[in-house]
């Protein structure tokens, strides 16, 4: 029988490399290739295609759902979508998933491994065995998903910050960033032309500029302010890259913290077979009509705000100027909507 759908399916590839060179196997690169064949015998992969799209009647909600739990492509069409609610980083797997995933795994084997090492091994460590368990466990998602570099890149940084750990070093200062990139640079190489490694890069840079002068301790308010900071923080980059703002952005904002709740719940449903349940709200939500500003900025502000970035980390006055500066953005962001 013919296959329609060939994600998740072993083909057979003639690929054309004649003018390929080194250099271009390390950024994103297109050859020509012919069709030879395909494998039709049901791989694990699949079958959790099939699962997820069986459980949803909306193709665009099955593009979204299969792009966050099996790192397929999502469409043009849907990718604006996504880029309008500023959302990208939500449904496109990322250490960002991982870092949820790791959370969820903690807690689920934190309490047993609890009772059995009080009982049977106290001298172990609850967190180094714990966090090495994950680690497995996350390294078989990777495998299962084949490997997707963006996941795959994530997966590298967890296990180097396990390293760090394990080994009592400092996670969280910039030089173990720098090192982080010069690590990934080295076993992964292709990721130095990757958007988006260099953009989770950042986003670890600012989260380590809040710390750097940002010295409460309260748990609480860290995550909402490190959520506000990050949020202003990485505004202008999209805005600069991509070059399509949109007011609709400004949902981002809650939409993460709802995130928070979504992602776990939309596992569970998938598991049991009721993802439908939330399919109305998220179908109105798609079809709510997106509205773009006219205001659109120079490539070479990228350098500017780069610049900016990196000058706070000198002095705490500075990182109040460029928190100024984000402020001010974000209001004139803002005013496009109304002037437009």
């Amino acid at each position: 029988s013919k296959i329609k759908n060939i994600i998740g399916y072993e083909v057979d590839l003639l690929l054309f490399t004649k003018n390929l060179r080194f250099i271009d196997t390390l950024k994103t690169f297109y050859i020509y290739s012919a069709f030879k064949g395909i494998n039709q015998q049901k791989t694990l992969y699949s079958i959790a295609s099939k699962k997820i799209k069986d459980q949803h009647k909306n193709p665009i909600l099955q593009s979204f759902f299969s792009a966050l739990f099996l790192a397929t492509p999502i469409h043009q069409k849907e990718r604006k979508i996504l880029s309008a609610y500023g959302i990208n980083h939500l449904l496109a797997i990322s250490g960002y998933h991982l870092g949820f995933l790791s959370l969820m795994l903690f807690f689920l084997f934190k309490f047993p491994y609890q009772y059995f090492q009080k009982n049977y091994f106290p001298f172990r460590s609850l967190h180094y065995d714990v966090g090495f368990f994950i680690l497995v466990i996350l390294f078989i998602y990777v495998y299962f998903i084949n490997f997707y570099p963006p996941v795959f890149r994530s997966f590298i940084m967890m296990l180097i910050a396990y390293i760090f750990y394990r080994n009592h070093i400092k996670i969280l200062n910039y030089e173990n960033l720098f090192l982080v990139i010069f690590i990934i640079a080295i076993l992964l190489p292709s990721m130095i032309f990757s958007l988006s490694f260099w953009f989770s890069i950042l986003g670890v840079f600012f989260i380590l500029l809040y710390l750097q002068y940002v010295k409460n301790k309260n748990i609480i308010y860290n995550t909402i302010a490190i959520h506000f900071f990050l949020f202003l923080s990485m505004l202008p980059l999209s805005h600069i890259i991509f070059n399509n703002p949109s007011p609709t952005h400004i949902v981002s904002l809650f939409l993460n913290f709802i995130f928070l709740f979504f992602y776990p719940l939309e596992i569970l449903f998938h598991i049991f077979s009721y993802a439908f349940l939330l399919d109305p709200i998220l179908e109105y939500c798609i079809n709510i009509p997106i509205v773009h500003t006219l205001w659109h900025l120079p490539f070479y502000s990228l350098y500017i705000y780069l610049f900016l970035a990196l000058i706070s980390t000198l002095h705490k006055n500075i990182f109040i100027l460029f928190n100024i500066a984000l402020i001010l953005y974000f209001f004139i962001f803002i005013m496009q909507k109304i002037i437009n």
